[in-house]
């Protein structure tokens, strides 16, 4: 009896140690993962970072959408010769779920700037707003954007939506 008393009390001693030690040393949930390498992702586009850039994306991108697809190289061009027009961007993961080597996102990015009328030269509020949903890898370099496929594209001008002429 006395032994079994010591086993017991010795669980309940061990127990929350073994517990406290798994939770300390786990793993960070996919979200945040994600996060992190979106907003990295987000400033260096914003900066025109190509090394941090062309860290964050495969050699094997694919991207754009089926009438404009995209390869590596067409991304990192189009992100050093974007005329920064559009000040502020943001991206925001609304899940994430890795399975081994990969990872399946759903991200909602907004972006919004001030954009000229070319006839008039009256300047334009413009938002963007993408649904995307993105296949990232990991390897030696980390977790890398492989793929991104946009699925929802809402565009406004002056708060109006944009169907790719200034209304006069």
């Amino acid at each position: 009896m006395i032994f079994r008393k010591a086993r017991l009390r010795s669980v309940f001693i061990i127990a929350p140690l073994v517990v406290l030690t798994s939770l300390s040393s786990a793993q960070k949930p996919p979200v945040s993962i994600f996060q992190e390498r979106y907003d990295t992702l987000t400033r260096a586009m914003l900066a025109k970072d190509m090394k941090t850039l062309g860290n964050l994306i495969s050699v094997n991108f694919k991207g754009g959408s089926y009438a404009k697809p995209m390869d590596r190289a067409m991304y990192l061009q189009q992100c050093a010769q974007s005329p920064g027009i559009f000040k502020t961007k943001t991206r925001k993961v609304l899940s994430a779920m890795i399975n081994k080597n990969k990872a399946s996102v759903l991200i909602r990015s907004m972006t919004y700037g001030k954009m000229p009328d070319p006839k008039s030269g009256a300047n334009h509020d413009f938002s963007i707003e993408l649904l995307s949903a993105d296949t990232w890898e990991t390897g030696s370099k980390g977790w890398q954007l492989k793929h991104a496929k946009v699925i929802h594209t809402k565009v406004l001008a002056d708060g109006k939506p944009f169907k790719g002429r200034f209304a006069h």
